[in-house]
């Protein structure tokens, strides 16, 4: 993968990997469901979700600032999670992106916060001073926008994200659908095969 990211501009490594997360997708209904998309209807959908990002429907961020997606994936009921992280500038450009694994974490809501949290400790590692962290999981997203004590299962992940957020000189965090998220979900996914 890395030698992948390390040939393609933004834009392209976006495709690559909406597609990537497109053949997973429909690989998982196969074997989940036993059923998967025809491919032409497979790469349409996908042209469309990709779209979503040129035709300004998935807006870059303020000129001077990051935007970073994050999702968390579960596998085995839990037992094994992963989170993926992917930053770009206002050009589409990746600058930056991981993929991390933990074990006996819990469940998909867990998961998603410490792929959060990852999203900050990249942009504190890279230096960027204004950032837009964004993720699928609106209930997180509330979590993360408001200050009240939070004494959830994630709790303590989620005071951690919001401590290391009054690190930069901006810090937002924003929900996007599922389908504007489609990298860091494959990002997520990418160390389990």
């Amino acid at each position: 993968m890395q030698a992948v990211a390390a040939q393609l501009d933004g834009v392209n490594l976006f495709l690559f990997l909406c597609l990537c997360w497109a053949i997973w997708w429909c690989g998982n209904g196969k074997l989940m469901q036993g059923k998967c998309l025809e491919p032409l209807i497979l790469v349409s959908r996908q042209r469309l979700v990709c779209n979503l990002h040129h035709t300004g429907l998935l807006p870059p961020p303020p000129i001077g600032s990051i935007k970073i997606n994050f999702d968390g994936a579960t596998f085995r009921q839990g037992q094994e999670v992963g989170a993926g992280v992917i930053g770009r500038d206002g050009n589409g450009a990746v600058l930056a992106w991981l993929s991390r694994r933990y074990d006996r974490v819990g469940n998909a809501e867990i998961a998603k916060a410490l792929a959060a949290r990852e999203a900050i400790r990249l942009a504190l590692r890279r230096g960027w001073r204004s950032i837009i962290i964004e993720g699928d999981c609106a209930s997180l997203i509330r979590k993360l926008q408001v200050s009240d004590p939070d004494f959830s299962q994630i709790g303590t992940v989620v005071m951690d994200i919001r401590m290391l957020a009054s690190s930069f000189c901006s810090c937002s965090f924003q929900f996007v659908k599922r389908a504007c998220n489609a990298a860091a979900h494959y990002l997520a996914q990418i160390l389990f095969g």
